[in-house]
């Protein structure tokens, strides 16, 4: 995120520990074919695979 004074501030998002139940081909899976190109996008995409991988785990 930048900041008003023009500074980059990193956001870091914990991983849930269930999430260690996915395989790992699921995990490279959601990092190689999440749109990551508009801000929104991220969000939205990411939560369009959630009940696969939820059923996964």
């Amino acid at each position: 995120i930048v900041r008003h004074d023009r500074t980059m501030e990193q956001i870091v998002f914990p991983v849930p520990n269930i999430c260690e139940y996915l395989t790992e081909e699921s995990k490279v899976r959601v990092f190689t074919t999440t749109e990551r190109d508009d801000q929104g996008s991220k969000v939205n995409d990411f939560f369009q695979q959630f009940d696969d991988l939820y059923n996964e785990m």
